[in-house]
């Protein structure tokens, strides 16, 4: 029987049938739509769902960077999360990165609070985090190769949420709670790990936006079957309500992969394909102007809390 992951609801209105379009596999899953929330989730979760995490799936790929690059992104994390900092602010306006910093500096989270990374893969996150001087951080994820110590104050252990029982003052879902089971159980289970008027933090696609508007079954954040369901902006606040948070704050975050990833399943093109942008072929189909406009358009639908992707601030009552 169906149930929402979201609202609970057990009603649908749309059935929708995606492929598998990151490696190319073109495996067909159907998906439907919450009556309710009007969230979309798979109806079967395949028993082989491993196969489709392979070990050169992103979130595995630890990136070793030059020493360069590496202090180029310090400095770009330090001016997000202290909103300080000229060569940092010079980087940020180059070089796009997603702003976990800004979300941190907004939850009033500080270098020494604990803070859990669900769905972590191999910490490339949490490493900058440490290089910058977070000095209690933890990351845990099902598929990595096993817990772990790197350095002290950095612990990564092999696992899902229901397996911890330490307290923390920030939890956060990077991309990781659309490849849950249940949402809701996770969220629950956060909710007793959560010191009181902390938050939980959830990076996620959300459908409705423009993107699924315009691309339908192609949206490319519909990562088929790794996504095992995606919310709505109604559905994380569903979710809320029901698992014991409030939903505080949304700041879209949302980047031209949206635009580019989607014309490329339009095309039949795979994120893994020697045409893909992805590893910045010159065989891709698109021109710089393209590009140009699919960034500059991101930031305009980010400003109209209209992007693809969102981060929820969910603060424990």
């Amino acid at each position: 029987m169906y149930i929402c992951k979201y609202c609970n609801n057990k009603a649908v209105i749309n059935y929708f049938i995606l492929r598998e379009m990151m490696f190319g596999l073109r495996d067909e899953f159907e998906y439907v739509e919450c009556a309710n929330c009007n969230s979309i989730q798979i109806v079967e979760i395949p028993s082989n769902l491993a196969k489709y995490y392979p070990p050169n799936y992103l979130s595995f790929e630890l990136k070793h960077e030059n020493k360069l690059k590496n202090w180029l992104k310090l400095k770009r994390f330090d001016n997000s999360y202290t909103a300080k900092g000229l060569i940092g602010k010079i980087v940020k306006k180059i070089w796009w990165a997603p702003p976990i910093g800004d979300f941190l500096r907004i939850a009033n989270i500080r270098l020494t609070d604990a803070i859990l990374d669900v769905g972590s893969g191999e910490g490339e996150l949490l490493f900058l985090m440490h290089q910058y001087g977070f000095s209690n951080l933890s990351g845990i994820d099902p598929f990595i190769c096993g817990s772990k110590n790197p350095f002290k104050g950095l612990n990564f252990f092999k696992g899902s949420i229901q397996d911890v029982n330490e307290k923390y003052d920030l939890i956060m879902f990077n991309h990781s709670l659309e490849h849950v089971a249940d949402p809701i159980k996770d969220l629950l289970k956060a909710a007793t790990l959560l010191n009181p008027n902390k938050y939980v933090l959830i990076r996620i696609p959300v459908v409705g936006g423009y993107a699924w508007r315009t691309y339908g079954v192609n949206w490319v954040q519909l990562d088929a079957p790794r996504h095992l369901s995606i919310p709505t902006v109604t559905g994380i606040r569903e979710l809320a309500a029901l698992t014991g948070f409030s939903l505080d704050k949304v700041i879209y975050e949302s980047w031209d992969f949206q635009f580019w990833g989607s014309e490329q399943f339009q095309n039949d093109i795979p994120l893994h394909d020697n045409r893909s942008l992805w590893f910045k072929s010159k065989e891709s189909i698109f021109s710089k102007k393209q590009i140009k406009d699919y960034k500059k358009k991101a930031k305009q639908l980010n400003q109209n809390n209209d992007g693809d992707m969102a981060c929820f601030f969910l603060r424990k009552l």
